[in-house]
């Protein structure tokens, strides 16, 4: 009987070790900190900046969306987006600027955001999207999707106004 179990559960495989000069996707230091990085980006300390932070400008919630998104920030993003729209934000963008990847499923969260904001009248835009998530939406085409600006300053411009909400929107 242990010659079967054995051979049915093999013992643990040690873990793979990074090549030299890379960092793995997903590390913890020893301070508790979580590094995301990739090699071919740079690493940065995402316990000191939240990946997803919302702020208010000239009455247009703006949420800001930081190093990569993949499938274990989703829920994040779609609390963040749903809060949003249930304070009562009609008017929307998401700053891409610090933004080095996104996956399909953070992406089928933001169209789902842009459908709901518009069934309540209103609007959604993307802003500073940088090269590798402007190539993503080009070939999903959700470039034609989404509005779709430089920068931050001009997305808030086009949506224009000041629209009804709360007074502040804490920031995440």
């Amino acid at each position: 009987m242990n010659s079967f179990f054995c051979q049915r559960f093999p013992p643990p495989r040690e873990p793979e070790m990074p090549r030299p000069g890379t960092i793995p996707r997903r590390q913890v230091t020893a301070a508790g900190s979580v590094l995301a990085a990739g090699p071919r980006y740079q690493a940065h300390d995402v316990a000191s900046r939240p990946p997803l932070s919302v702020q208010v400008r000239d009455g247009v919630a703006v949420l800001s969306l930081r190093g990569e998104l993949d499938a274990s920030g989703v829920s994040a993003l779609q609390a963040h987006l749903t809060q949003t729209r249930w304070q009562g934000w009609t008017r929307c963008v998401a700053d891409l600027a610090e933004l080095v990847f996104v996956d399909r499923l953070c992406l089928g969260v933001l169209v789902r955001h842009n459908r709901e904001i518009q069934r309540q009248d209103g609007t959604f835009a993307l802003a500073g999207p940088q090269a590798a998530v402007l190539r993503v939406l080009s070939v999903t085409g959700l470039l034609t999707w989404f509005e779709v600006h430089d920068t931050v300053d001009q997305a808030v411009a086009s949506l224009g106004g000041y629209s009804a909400g709360p007074a502040l929107l804490r920031k995440c």
